[in-house]
């Protein structure tokens, strides 16, 4: 329906479509800062919207000049009415932008603006590049690197304006600036103790990293945290590099539908048993849930990406896809795992790459108001160690950086016998070290990890 709303632009003349964006304008005066005169090729409409400007940006305090205010200023500058009849400007201070059709696109109008005003900005912009390019002595190096840096910032200029969703930011003198909801800002690890040590539970827009030595069980725990997730009434998508979906889906179901693990190969062929575990767990969900209409539980959305392929766009690119065709809202991106993911083309060093990507998932998660948790593999000499230090991370300290808290994951060989872990904090960037480390069980029947328990830090 969208292509609908495109083709009536194309339609319209841009003559008839300027006194719309005209009309937008001065609903919307901060445009007054970023389009130009010459943006308008109607030239009644260029002079009027040019006097008017400029009585708005000379002002203190700028106010639209009002109706016979504007008369005024054009008859100043026209007192014959030889550019601008009466007639006209009356008819030009009447438009109404409500009156066009926009068809099934509530934002037709508003697309169409931001679409005339990037594509002014742009050839503005290209012409101030040409001429620079004209001007260019090639061979003089100072005058290369200022002019390309000149052209850095003119195609900015014209590709990053931002319009009407502008984020000003917060206002410090605000109230509302101050209130805390930690309802919405924080996600419940499923832990007692994580939730404890981590204010509440995971934080939205922050990145997570559990780091472990190989087959550790790193996938086992970023399995519970979607889970847990989930079952707090958050929407899960879970991305795995590693593992294949299906296997994903297994070990995440034998927690949540408990259905042991040795039996779900079986299990999973019964269509009519697997309906009703899953009814059973709706169920359950809205009988624990205090809104009487129930339904608190979210929903856990499994992609499969091939290890080394995944990029962070294409981490980005489908969650937009899964919000726009589910309809919902992805509060947590469990990532399993970081340092499979593709590398930054060009460059292989493990600092740049551990920058690059962790800076990106984090601004996924800055960007889209989501948790970000993912894991990465200690180095060699700490596999199976009874401790996990910051300096066991094998990648770049780049990542350390990025990361908004990081565990260390602890399992010796007597561990594993006894089905014991140790999750240790090596970092919080925002709140302080409560204590280090907690122990946990893991219920090998339904690979739960369970049991909580806080270690005093001589433990």
């Amino acid at each position: 329906m969208a292509d609908l709303g495109q083709n009536k632009l194309n339609k319209q003349s841009l003559d008839s479509m300027e006194k719309y964006f005209f009309a937008y304008i001065m609903e919307n005066p901060k445009f007054f800062h970023r389009v130009e005169p010459m943006s308008f090729k109607n030239s009644k409409i260029k002079f009027i919207y040019d006097k008017i400007r400029d009585y708005y940006l000379k002002q203190d305090k700028p106010i639209v000049p009002s109706n016979p205010k504007i008369f005024e200023l054009i008859r100043l500058h026209d007192p014959d009415g030889d550019a601008i009849a009466t007639d006209y400007l009356k008819s030009m201070l009447s438009v109404d932008i409500g009156n066009l059709v926009q068809g099934a696109d509530d934002d037709y109008l508003k697309k169409s603006f931001y679409s005339w005003c990037t594509s002014n900005t742009m050839k503005s912009q290209m012409y101030q590049a040409i001429d620079m390019l004209r001007d260019m002595n090639e061979i003089d190096y100072n005058n290369t690197e200022l002019v390309a840096g000149k052209l850095r910032e003119a195609m900015s200029n014209a590709t990053l304006m931002n319009y009407d969703d502008e984020d000003l930011g917060l206002d410090f003198f605000d109230p509302e600036s101050h209130i805390q909801n930690t309802e919405e800002s924080k996600i419940s690890s499923g832990w007692s103790s994580i939730d404890e040590l981590l204010n509440g539970g995971w934080s939205r827009k922050t990145l997570n990293i559990i780091i472990g030595g190989s087959n550790s069980g790193k996938s086992l725990w970023l399995g519970n945290v979607g889970v847990n997730a989930a079952e707090a009434g958050r929407n899960v998508l879970y991305v795995t590099l590693e593992m294949a979906d299906k296997e994903v889906i297994k070990r995440m179901g034998s927690k949540w539908l408990k259905i042991p693990i040795d039996n779900y190969d079986e299990k999973s062929k019964d269509k009519i048993f697997m309906q009703r575990k899953l009814k059973e767990l709706t169920t359950r969900s809205s009988l624990n849930d205090d809104n009487i209409f129930g339904g608190s539980m979210g929903q856990i959305f499994v992609k499969e990406f091939p290890s080394g392929t995944c990029s962070v766009d294409d981490v980005d690119n489908h969650i937009k896809h899964l919000e726009e065709s589910k309809g919902i809202k992805i509060d947590m991106v469990v990532l399993d795992y970081l340092t499979i993911m593709a590398e930054k083309k060009g460059d292989n060093s493990l600092f740049s790459n551990g920058k690059y990507l962790s800076n990106g998932l984090r601004a996924i998660a800055q960007r889209r108001n989501l948790a970000m948790v993912t894991a990465m593999q200690i180095g060699k000499d700490a596999q199976n160690a009874p401790d996990i230090n910051i300096q066991d991370m094998s990648e770049s300290k780049a990542i350390f950086e990025n990361a908004d808290s990081i565990f260390g994951l602890v399992r010796t060989s007597a561990m594993r016998l006894e089905n014991k872990y140790i999750l240790k904090l090596l970092k919080l960037r925002n709140g302080a070290f409560k204590w280090e480390k907690t122990s946990f069980d893991l219920d090998p029947n339904y690979l739960s990890i369970i049991n909580d328990k806080k270690l005093d830090f001589n433990s």
